[in-house]
């Protein structure tokens, strides 16, 4: 049996070679070495100017003071707009009406660590141990975040301060 990795060349070195062909780093040896290897092999010659057609950045112009200002004040117009409801429990995700299934939803892996809890744990008290830990903590957090999911939203505790007008 020979050994093939003699006669392979290292793949990395090339890897290297070609990428500090491709960035303009190789020295001018390595460059005509790279072109000379190129001229023999087309097939690796469309490859490498593939790869430099890809790493070539586009010829864009930049843009003007005055546009870059008038995104910006866009974005930030935007921004100010569309200021995301706050949670009365600090921390909590705000969900909409729509997503207080997600609440529901949490049961569920509740419910099947119960199971797991009392399939396994009655052979292993360190698994019985360990999974009432979740088995206290979720429902403990869920119902600590129930004014978050079904409480009034924002709008709502903003329209309970405003002034009534006479």
């Amino acid at each position: 049996m020979t050994d093939d990795s003699a006669r392979r060349p290292d793949l990395d070195a090339e890897w290297e070679e070609l990428a500090r062909f491709l960035s303009g780093e190789s020295s001018p040896g390595e460059q005509r070495q790279m072109r000379a290897r190129l001229a023999r092999d087309p097939e690796r010659a469309a490859l490498v100017q593939a790869l430099d057609a890809a790493l070539t950045p586009a010829d864009e112009a930049p843009l003007a003071a005055e546009d870059v200002e008038r995104a910006l004040a866009s974005v930030m117009a935007r921004r100010d707009m569309s200021d995301p409801p706050r949670s009365s429990v600090p921390g909590a995700i705000p969900f909409r009406r729509r997503q207080r299934w997600a609440w529901w939803a949490a049961w569920l892996p509740m419910i099947a660590n119960l199971g797991y809890t009392f399939t396994f744990g009655v052979h292993d008290h360190t698994i019985l141990a360990r999974s009432l830990i979740a088995d206290i903590a979720l429902p403990a957090l869920l119902i600590a975040h129930i004014p978050a999911f079904f409480g009034p939203n924002r709008a709502e505790r903003h329209a309970d301060r405003a002034p009534v007008p006479s």
